[in-house]
């Protein structure tokens, strides 16, 4: 029987990392369970029972591999392929998993995602794995180890002792190209470029990850920050997300953000520089900003929540409202472009099939009901519009259209549901 274990990547200890490691304890055994720590630049402390295996220059020395890089965030961040090899040179497994701290999962049953691979014996299990595009960043840096260059997204993967291998001297190539040559080191490829173009060139067994999980990655980027754990809430069970936050580290990026924003700007210092002002209203104008800047941030902040929630809120309600019917009609529910909730309901009335509308149009204001006949016969509009005294805008009925403030909005969605299908039911059945 063949040996997996998983990896951690990372640089720190954390509430994320404790979290991870409790998490994937669901299914591995904890004497598989590793951290794979960047201690190039200090050494980090863990606790006495985690399994720690340290990356250093040490070791990257005696692998002969790069050691320095002038990126600010560290070859740690560049090149995870690097936690790849401390890993193997420490311990003895037929398959390595390697996760960054910042991945969770909303599988009720976490083993179910994990034992889909029980049996698969491909040589690396990579995230939209695939050729690299010539727009890519990272192509013409990846011509280095093979002509024809492959991609994929790293943040969790699997790879054999073998596939590792095989990353490992294509790097010890390239280390010894590079400093031989004295190139660039800013032209020195990622872990995204350097691992998925070296298992095609070793021609080994090469799988995309999401095709086992096809509807599992719908959050799984680097752009859309999920802020963990009450955000799990408003996401789909069995995803893989990616990036997850604790609320404090995403309020340090937003902080990191604003800074880098104040030290681009022409039109903030210019506009200091040009102030005459007493050191005794300094205080003043920082206290006027404090409460300004943070109450519009805060605004943003909640308008978006309260999209999420909405978006949410409806969705499951969609689905439960429609289910309970489902002896009299058939529906689907779906998502428009992100932003509107649809539900068709299907008839079979006289041995026609008639579709009929319902969607829920939200933006980070307000959000509008309408319904309306996709398929069939218009007079279900004409009487619903009648009876309930409704306005119609290019054959919809506009059932509402109000705040994400609205105080009842809840109330509001539940009743212009009810509505519907009350509407529907007196048109067929009555």
């Amino acid at each position: 029987m063949s040996k997996t274990v998983i990896g951690i990547r990372t640089h720190q200890w954390t509430i994320n990392e404790e979290r991870l490691y409790k998490q994937l304890g669901e299914y591995f055994k904890s004497e598989n369970i590793y951290f794979i720590v960047d201690e190039t630049k200090e050494i980090i402390q863990f606790p006495q029972h985690i399994n720690k295996i340290s990356l250093n220059k040490e070791l990257l020395t005696k692998i002969k591999i790069l050691s320095n890089h002038p990126n600010p965030k560290g070859l740690g961040w560049l090149c995870g392929d690097y936690f790849y090899y401390a890993f193997k040179r420490n311990i003895q497994a037929d398959y390595y998993w390697l996760i960054e701290s910042d991945v969770d999962f909303t599988f009720p049953n976490l083993g179910n995602f994990f034992q889909k691979f029980e049996q698969i014996e491909d040589d690396a299990l990579l995230y939209n794995f695939g050729p690299a595009m010539n727009s890519w960043a990272w192509t013409q840096r990846g011509q280095l180890i093979d002509p024809t260059v492959y991609q994929a997204f790293f943040p969790l993967s699997r790879l054999s002792g073998k596939a590792i291998d095989s990353c490992l001297t294509e790097r010890q190539k390239l280390t010894h190209h590079f400093i031989e040559n004295k190139v660039d080191l800013y032209q020195y490829p990622n872990d995204e470029s350097l691992v998925a173009t070296a298992v095609m060139k070793a021609n080994l067994k090469v799988a995309k990850l999401n095709d086992f999980w096809k509807d599992s990655f719908k959050f799984f980027t680097y752009r859309n920050q999920i802020i963990i754990p009450n955000a799990k809430n408003l996401i789909e069970k069995n995803q893989v997300l990616h990036p997850s936050r604790s609320p404090e580290t995403f309020a340090n990026t937003l902080n990191y953000e604003i800074v880098n924003l104040l030290s681009t700007s022409k039109s903030i210092p210019d506009l200091i520089n040009r102030v005459f002002v007493n050191p005794v209203d300094v205080e003043k104008i920082i206290n006027q900003l404090k409460n300004k800047v943070l109450l519009d941030i805060e605004k943003l902040l909640k308008t978006r929540a309260n999209y999420l929630y909405f978006l949410n809120f409806i969705k499951q309600l969609l689905d439960t409202k429609a289910s309970e019917k489902s002896d009299k009609f058939a529906y689907k529910s779906w998502v428009y472009r992100d932003s509107t909730l649809v539900l068709d309901v299907y008839i079979n009335s006289e041995n026609n099939i008639e579709n009929h509308v319902i969607e829920y149009s939200i933006s980070q204001k307000n959000i509008i009901c309408n319904t309306f006949t996709r398929k069939g016969n218009d007079q279900f509009i004409y009487k619903m519009s009648e009876k309930y005294d409704i306005s119609s805008n290019e054959n919809k009925l506009r059932i509402f259209d109000y705040s994400l403030c609205h105080d009842k909005l809840n109330e509001e969605i539940t009743n212009s549901l009810s509505l519907f299908f009350h509407s529907l039911e007196e048109f067929y059945f009555k």
